[in-house]
């Protein structure tokens, strides 16, 4: 038996340290609310078609972005409690690579589009996504996945060897699931301080990675012409980070940036009340 003053600096040693991993883990959802899900963005979000505008951002900061493309973006609440997620983008390659290494004379037109049902628990059922030319039915790359007992079984197919691998991903009740193409209308109840994982599917790196997501503060941007103050969202996948604009009255997200090799991606939501044009007669549908 240890002595009597061991057993109570041991006592105490523990206590101190428990108490440092809930202020760190568990107080701060406790303050500010658990973090949003699958079926909380779903309720939340309009059954209208949201339109989003490509950009690729310039390293000049007084230089305007570049449009390449385009994304619509639909949420739809079925009868039977189910949600589906489907997005739809069309991509100028060329315009998307110029200035890279490895830009072209002439770019092709793409299209990235995805799918995915989330149960009415708030669960992911299953998902898939891909790559395609414009006009064509036959994938360049997809990736697919399915919850099952034991995890997400991902499944990615591609032209390359090193592009075909089927992987399982541990999957926690409700855990976010989202593609980079694929923006969330809206991210209600979110508060500073909040924070969050959520696996990231990419269709354009054919990659399945692990977001450490967390609202790190408020920020001002221009949107429709006006500046809104916003809360900055930022998920952060190995070295690099993405960031999403969210209006905090009503959960809209406005605005999302996302870091490709040698690019940094913009998307922007368009105001409801703007017309649907063709980006610059690019990557029109």
């Amino acid at each position: 038996m240890p002595h009597r003053l061991v057993s109570v600096a041991i006592l105490v040693i523990w206590a101190i340290a428990a108490g440092s991993l809930f202020t760190r883990d568990v107080l701060p959802n406790l303050l500010v609310g658990t973090p949003p899900d699958l079926r909380t963005i779903a309720l939340a979000d309009d059954t209208r078609p949201t339109r989003w505008t490509l950009m690729v951002a310039s390293n000049d900061p007084k230089a305007d972005p570049r449009a390449v493309g385009k994304t619509v973006t639909r949420t739809e609440h079925q009868r039977d409690g189910w949600f589906h997620f489907s997005s739809e983008a069309w991509i100028d390659s060329g315009e998307l690579l110029r200035g890279t290494p490895l830009e072209s004379a002439q770019g092709e037109q793409i299209e990235v589009s995805g799918d995915y049902d989330i149960d009415p628990s708030g669960n992911l059922d299953h998902f898939r996504c891909w790559v395609r030319f414009q006009g064509s039915r036959r994938d360049l790359l997809s990736l697919s996945g399915k919850l099952t007992k034991t995890g997400l079984a991902v499944q990615s197919r591609g032209p390359l060897p090193w592009l075909n691998w089927t992987k399982e991903y541990p999957y926690k009740s409700r855990d976010m699931v989202q593609g980079t193409l694929s923006p969330m209308g809206r991210m209600p109840n979110l508060h500073v301080g909040q924070r969050w994982e959520s696996r990231v599917v990419s269709p354009l790196t054919g990659q399945v990675q692990t977001g450490r997501v967390e609202v790190v503060g408020k920020a001002s941007i221009l949107w429709d012409n006006n500046p809104v103050t916003t809360l900055e969202v930022v998920t952060r996948v190995g070295p690099m980070s993405a960031k999403t604009w969210v209006r905090p009255r009503d959960g809209l997200v406005l605005r999302q940036e996302i870091p490709l090799p040698m690019i940094m991606l913009r998307l922007d939501r368009v105001p409801d009340d703007v017309a649907p044009t063709a980006l610059n007669g690019r990557a029109s549908r």
